[in-house]
């Protein structure tokens, strides 16, 4: 049988043109998201977490000495950085030193933290009077639950905790973690920050706000999370320690402190005022205060170069004898200031500055999330994971349970993100319900993307055949 050329043309060309669509719609028709798949944006953060620190910048001594407020009345105080030099270390990149533990086999002698209870904050049931305070945008104080290691129920009486430190304050769709531990054979230990991580997709677990409330055994920290299955926990949890450096300086304008790669300068004389709000960007830092206050404290502005040795560097206020009032409270550096107050009602005189001599980073697994729903133990698709309640108002509420549940990042540029949601209470939903909700509310037909190799979900508009074709004509190799 002969076949015509123009035949063969035609079957070319509608093969060529289905091998296009097929390489350019995978990724939209796959809407899974496996429960132990690593994406590499993950591995890639947890590698650097888990790396050499880098080298400490060196001190802009000149830079700091020539800072002056650009505003400072009653209601206002800022500085502006337009001619900082360029420094984007962070905190956590500098002076420390990487220690796993295997909670079986802990060190004699050694250096070690040792986690002895986990606790649980979230309304998988919220009550009627609970979603009454959440639809006004309100919070509810919510008891943990505490469970040991091995996921058994602790009665709270067994942990010695103030009462006030066993519950948190919770807005809705948040929940809290609270991790409780002992830190052992470490001079002056102090808690300067901890991640929590999946084990299985080294993914963050907590969408990085953390408190730590104690500065003696048993310390304890809490972060929050919006996880819902039984995802087994890796703790990296920084503990900066001594022998400590101190130096005492006169509590007014331009006194300085040098300290081994550190250089600290007081901005301001000591002010009374009470700070409300305050805003930082990459140019300039402003704090605001409310003049009616009736909390206002004694503050001044205090400056630190480089910033990125916030976490070894701490003050304490100093009356006319030398005597510590308060505590010690870490100077931050945003951008290269931080406004210290003094909660007390003594007069300071001095500023003691205390620099640390570095920081352990312990690597410990602390075993399997607790109390997360049944639905779940056996969960191989994230995008299908149960999540017993939330509350979403507006379209922009749904983000953070998506990305928590699914360990993914999810943008949708084609909602405007205060668009109401068609209802406000949703029970046992999951991500897909939810991406299948938003997509009622785009204004055009907006297609689920999940990238895994990007680490993304995505509400887009389907491309054209032509724009498939015209990019992979761009680029047909890729």
């Amino acid at each position: 049988m002969k076949i015509h050329k123009s035949t063969i043309f035609i079957i070319f060309i509608i093969a060529f043109i289905g091998a296009i669509v097929m390489t350019f719609t995978g990724n939209s028709v796959n809407k899974i998201r496996p429960a132990d798949l690593i994406v590499k944006k993950h591995l890639d953060q947890y590698n650097e977490q888990i790396g050499p620190a880098l080298p400490i910048p060196a001190p802009q001594t000149e830079f700091l000495r020539s800072l002056e407020p650009t505003v400072h009345t009653d209601t206002e105080l800022r500085f502006d950085f337009k001619s900082a030099p360029k420094d984007e270390i962070q905190a956590s990149q500098v002076a420390y030193t990487v220690e796993k533990l295997n909670l079986d086999l802990l060190p004699t002698d050694g250096p070690y933290v040792l986690p002895i209870a986990i606790g649980i904050a979230r309304e998988n049931n919220p009550s009627a009077e609970i979603i009454e305070k959440w639809a006004d945008n309100s919070g509810t104080q919510i008891k943990y639950s505490y469970y040991d290691l091995q996921g058994n129920i602790l009665p709270e009486e067994k942990l010695p905790l103030n009462h006030h430190r066993k519950s948190r304050w919770i807005q809705r769709n948040r929940s809290s973690i609270q991790i409780v531990y002992e830190v052992h054979n470490l001079d002056h230990p102090r808690h300067v920050g901890s991640e929590l991580y999946d084990v299985a997709t080294l993914a963050p677990l907590n969408n990085g706000s953390s408190w730590s409330h104690r500065f003696e055994n048993p310390y304890e920290v809490s972060h929050n999370m919006n996880v819902y299955h039984p995802v087994q926990m890796r703790w990296l949890v920084d503990i900066a320690h001594g022998p400590r450096q101190q130096i005492d300086i006169p509590l007014k304008k331009n006194a300085e402190a040098i300290l081994p790669d550190v250089f600290i300068r007081i901005l301001t004389d000591p002010f009374i005022a009470y700070s409300n709000s305050s805003s930082w960007g990459n140019e300039s830092v402003e704090y605001r205060f409310d003049v009616d206050s009736n909390h206002k404290q004694q503050c001044i502005a205090v400056g630190m170069t480089p910033k990125s040795m916030g976490h070894l560097v701490t003050a304490q206020f100093l009356d006319k004898d030398s005597n510590p009032i308060g505590s010690e409270t870490s100077i931050y550096g945003n951008d290269y200031v931080d406004l210290l107050s003094n909660y007390t009602k003594h007069k300071a005189e001095y500023l003691r500055i205390y620099r640390y001599a570095g920081v352990k980073r312990f690597i410990v697994d602390i075993g399997t999330l607790p109390d997360t729903p049944k639905q779940n133990d056996n969960i191989v698709d994230l995008m299908e994971v149960n999540i017993p309640f939330v509350y979403l108002e507006y379209a922009r509420d749904a983000e953070d349970i998506i990305k928590g549940a699914t360990q993914l990042d999810f943008y949708f540029n084609n909602i405007p993100h205060d668009t109401l949601m068609p209802q406000t209470q949703y029970q046992n939903t999951t991500p897909t319900k939810l991406l299948e909700e938003l997509q009622t509310l785009s204004p055009s037909d907006a297609e689920i993307v999940v990238d895994t190799n990007q680490g993304q979900i995505k509400l887009v508009k389907p491309r054209t055949m032509e724009q498939i074709i015209i990019d992979w004509l761009k680029n047909p190799f890729k």
